[in-house]
């Protein structure tokens, strides 16, 4: 099931940012300006890491299982950056995403989630 729903969160997601840059960089931008709402992303991102560890931590049935459980992880390790990390730092790492990496992560995110749902409705 999460396969499915990481997988269809990416395919819309990356479709959305490809096709919105300028709009979804400016959104990043803002977020990121903000303390405040930079607090409250990185609250719900540690929330819903800590859901997903908690309901899926299984790293002995799989490679496809497996990435499921990395992608649990690394959701709760970007929720615990946002309050651990220096707001230098999280600029920086915006800035890096919203200039040359904005792209290939596009493409990289997109490829995943196909790949994700595949998984997930059985099809490999």
């Amino acid at each position: 099931m999460l396969a499915k729903m990481f997988g269809a969160f990416f395919v819309v997601m990356s479709i959305a940012f490809f096709t919105h840059k300028s709009e979804w960089k400016s959104i990043f931008r803002e977020v990121f300006e903000s303390r405040g709402v930079s607090f409250l992303l990185g609250f719900i991102v540690f929330v819903m890491g800590m859901l997903l560890v908690a309901f899926h931590n299984v790293w002995d049935a799989g490679f496809n299982s497996t990435l499921v459980t990395v992608f649990a992880w690394i959701t709760l390790i970007k929720g615990i950056s946002f309050f651990l990390l220096p707001q230098a730092t999280l600029k920086k790492w915006v800035s890096y995403f919203l200039g040359k990496g904005f792209t290939p992560w596009i493409i990289g995110v997109f490829i995943l989630g196909m790949y994700l749902m595949m998984v997930g409705y059985g099809v490999v």
